[in-house]
């Protein structure tokens, strides 16, 4: 039998992007935002730290983030809002310029802080159409309202993208586990996604030869 599993990867770094580092499981998100948590006081976290966490929405991520770091401000990240826009553009039935009016037109509203107008305009798109996809982003986006603030992040020099991590899940786990025609047993991922990490870290000599020296001893 075959299934498919979720490797979750994670990205610590400074604002500067000068110093980095990866986790990663396939696991749920508790234990994978514990690694997150332990690469950041490696890297100097103190209970003082502002930590800025970008991510999608998915179910429970910001939940766990907020409640293992401190002090954390959550930002939405924005691709993964546009392309819910457009999903749903998509489910109103809306043409290909239609679509990019409708989504560009929410964006602008949002981009410069005008999220409450956005939120109306889709409550009243909700109310001619009465869509489940309507319905659903309308949800979303009240569930994220602090977090959307896009105009505002920008002045402040803060990501609002999470691309950086996405490419890290082709390049870290991906280019080994998914190997045209590779099957896993579920016992041998972890461990070489761990092994996959340590060479992004840039830590595979100092491990290597660290077990070359426990062996030996």
């Amino acid at each position: 039998m075959i299934n498919w599993r979720d490797v979750r990867i994670g990205l610590a770094t400074d604002l500067n992007g000068e110093e980095k580092g990866y986790v990663g499981r396939m696991d749920a998100y508790p234990p994978v935002v514990g690694q997150l948590f332990a690469l950041t006081v490696k890297q100097g976290l103190s209970p003082r730290t502002e930590v800025i966490a970008v991510a999608d929405g998915g179910n429970g991520i910001r939940e766990e983030l907020e409640r293992q770091f401190p002090r954390i401000r959550f930002i939405l990240d924005r691709p993964h809002l546009k392309d819910h826009l457009y999903a749903t553009a998509e489910a109103m039935g809306l043409k290909a310029e239609e679509r990019r009016k409708w989504v560009e037109g929410k964006l602008d509203l949002i981009d410069t802080g005008k999220i409450i107008e956005a939120l109306g305009e889709i409550r009243q798109d909700y109310a001619d159409t009465s869509t489940d996809s309507i319905r659903q982003l309308i949800a979303y986006m009240e569930k994220f309202q602090d977090s959307i603030d896009y105009g505002q992040f920008k002045e402040e020099g803060l990501p609002m993208g999470s691309g950086e991590v996405e490419s890290a899940h082709r390049y870290v786990p991906q280019k080994r586990l998914k190997l045209p025609g590779a099957t896993w047993h579920p016992d041998m991922i972890n461990p070489m996604v761990s092994l996959r990490v340590l060479r992004a870290d840039d830590w595979w000599d100092d491990f290597w030869e660290k077990r070359a020296s426990r062996i030996a001893a």
